[in-house]
């Protein structure tokens, strides 16, 4: 992984955390190795069971960690090594899983991500918001070429690749020629939960573009007669992206920022409906966390592998009014019954321990 989930909380370094710390409880020896974004001067540290080896934050030019990183494989010495991430990375753990004939295990994140100019794509799409002078735009255009060339040699190497959906498993097959094996995404199951009266409809994610949190403000707007308090949960390093978002003052929607993992399991724990308003997404850490609670989630065209359709765990909605009807049918018909069926499913298949036993089998 590139990061510590402590120190920047995105899906991919969740779902790393939990299935390291799950690896490390069933007595495994596991080691992390991370970009120390705190930079405190630890360079080793054990966390809940699991090693942490720190190397030097580089927000920008990751290139310079080359040696650091691979002083850092050869000093763990793994025997499996699992990348859950891409990053120029990938081309180093990828030289050394072939030079020391050792499993690399990669994850795949995201659908946007098995492609072989995925860097270079991503920095278009950031020229495309923000103006940048032809100087900047050439030296960093060059650099994600450095670092599509080092993520496209490491793919090379990897002996179990891993997807998250049907999407990400033919964007693979087609631009690597590899065949992904299906893990799910997990969570630890809550340890409880209570619903809140008035109930709670919940957002939680990046306020970025790709979120499209203003559709969920536009439907807290939609439903401020009903008795609902809508809550929303992420921040946006674009200060004047966040006072366009939240320049209206709605009485039954609360943004709560940024909030560590703990207490935003804590907000799921209390909530009746989760929404989800993004573009497109591997297999939302949202879903999984919600569905343990048995919350049903209703979302703007999210639904990997088809499993929230064809397993009941919510509702697929085209526009705000069908979703302000989907939750009006929620709210209205809640039963304890449908609650326990949905929680049922995702302690099947979503709990923790069910990927590390996945895990296994795609190794074994």
């Amino acid at each position: 992984m590139n990061y510590l989930y402590k120190q920047r909380l995105g899906g991919a370094e969740v779902q790393a955390w939990l299935l390291a710390k799950q690896l490390a409880k069933s007595g495994h020896q596991v080691t992390y190795i991370a970009e120390n974004l705190n930079n405190s001067s630890k360079k080793i540290e054990t966390i809940e069971g699991v090693e942490i080896h720190w190397i030097p934050k580089r927000y920008y030019f990751d290139i310079l960690n080359h040696n650091i990183y691979s002083k850092t494989l050869k000093q763990i010495s793994p025997d499996i090594i699992v990348h859950r991430y891409t990053s120029l990375y990938t081309g180093i753990i990828g030289n050394y899983a072939k030079l020391h004939n050792i499993p690399f295990i990669w994850i795949c994140t995201d659908d946007g991500i098995p492609f072989k100019n995925y860097f270079r794509q991503r920095q278009q799409a950031i020229f495309q918001r923000s103006s940048k002078n032809v100087v900047t735009k050439l030296i960093t255009q060059s650099y994600s070429f450095i670092r599509d060339t080092y993520k496209n040699y490491g793919m090379k190497y990897v002996t179990h690749p891993c997807v998250q959906n049907q999407d990400q498993y033919e964007l693979l097959l087609n631009n690597f020629g590899l065949k992904g094996n299906f893990i799910h995404s997990g969570h630890e199951k809550p340890k409880s939960s209570h619903r809140a009266d008035p109930p709670i409809i919940l957002w939680v994610g990046n306020l970025g573009p790709r979120k499209r949190p203003e559709i969920f403000i536009k439907l807290a707007k939609q439903c401020s007669k009903l008795n609902l308090r809508f809550r929303m949960i992420g921040t946006h390093p674009d200060k004047a992206r966040l006072d366009k978002l939240f320049s209206e003052n709605l009485t039954n929607l609360e943004w709560k920022g940024a909030l560590p993992l703990e207490e935003t399991l804590t907000v799921f724990d209390q909530a009746s409906i989760l929404v989800s308003t993004s573009t497109y997404e591997g297999f939302p850490n949202t879903f999984v966390q919600a569905w343990l609670r048995g919350i049903p989630v209703i979302s703007f065209g999210i639904n990997p592998n088809e499993v929230v359709t064809k397993h009941n765990l919510g509702k697929i909605v085209d526009s705000i009014p069908e979703a302000q009807q989907a939750i009006i049918q929620y709210i209205s018909n809640d039963t304890s019954t449908e609650r326990q069926t949905i929680k049922q499913y995702a302690q099947q298949h979503h709990s923790i321990e069910s990927v590390e036993k996945r895990f296994w089998e795609i190794l074994s």
